[in-house]
């Protein structure tokens, strides 16, 4: 069946730009050749690509094979995701979907490798962040006849890269302030201490970094780096008293949630009273 001119007007397509492409399968659920295997040498031409879900475009039938787990991944029964490029474009998020879709004809146009991030929609309405990279594969004319690639969900990664930059502003600012101010692990280990914490410990860095909560707080303390207390917006304050060399110093101490990449931590702000 020969292919048919996309209308650069059709909003969520792809745009024509001289070439012709096919948004639909050309049978009921046709994927026009065998899936991939490990065996095959496309699939041996990709391996430089770190993947979790491996697809294979045939460009003149517009026909997609998706690795199972593409249904899994965006909580769907089995087999429940369309497997021809339209389906695809349908499920980006409508703010993506031109710019990806450009991407990808400029990809087929110029026989160039396709690396885009984009949304695409879970079943429960959220969107899922990933990251596809694909190599263009000719036929005997040279000319494009399949895409192979890989699309890896990156949202937890992309969560924790912003958690990750909000805890290093969050420190930044917390330890400009005129106040003892720690960063711990969720065990209580001391991760970094500014010059008030050092001087209200009256330590050095090393024997900080050296000790824990446990040395230095009441129980309620680790307690609450354990969830065992609640407080408004995740933000816990309590009235400590400290034994500092036998003596007790006493504190009010703010808990400040954060993550380092993928690990939970806290922001420890005494007040000296």
């Amino acid at each position: 069946m020969p292919s048919r001119p996309i209308s650069p007007s059709l909003k969520d397509g792809l745009k024509a730009k001289d070439r012709r492409v096919i948004l639909l399968p050309t049978g009921e659920g046709g994927f026009a050749q065998p899936p991939l295997t490990y065996d095959d040498p496309r699939l041996r031409a990709f391996l430089s690509v770190t993947f979790e879900i491996l697809y294979d475009w045939n460009i003149l039938t517009g026909a997609v094979y998706f690795g199972d787990h593409l249904d899994a991944m965006l909580g769907l029964r089995p087999g429940g995701f369309p497997r021809h490029i339209r389906g695809w474009l349908d499920r980006l998020h409508p703010e993506d979907r031109e710019r990806v879709a450009d991407a990808l004809s400029q990809s087929v146009d110029e026989r160039a490798p396709f690396r885009c991030q984009y949304r695409m929609r879970h079943d429960d309405g959220s969107f899922r962040l990933i990251r596809d990279q694909g190599v263009i594969l000719a036929d005997e004319q040279g000319e494009p006849a399949n895409m192979i690639g890989a699309m890896r969900d990156v949202t937890a990664q992309h969560e924790a890269e912003i958690a990750m930059r909000e805890a290093t502003e969050l420190h930044r600012v917390l330890f400009r302030l005129p106040s003892p101010a720690m960063q711990v692990d969720a065990q209580g280990t001391y991760l970094d201490a500014d010059d008030r914490a050092l001087a209200f410990f009256e330590r050095t860095r090393d024997e900080m970094l050296a000790s824990t909560v446990r040395d230095d707080f009441p129980p309620e303390v680790l307690a609450a780096l354990n969830g065992e207390l609640e407080g408004e917006g995740g933000i816990i304050e309590l009235d400590v008293t400290c034994p500092v060399h036998g003596r007790p110093k006493t504190l009010l101490l703010t808990i400040i949630p954060a993550h380092l990449g993928e690990q939970p931590s806290y922001f420890l702000l005494g007040t000296d009273i």
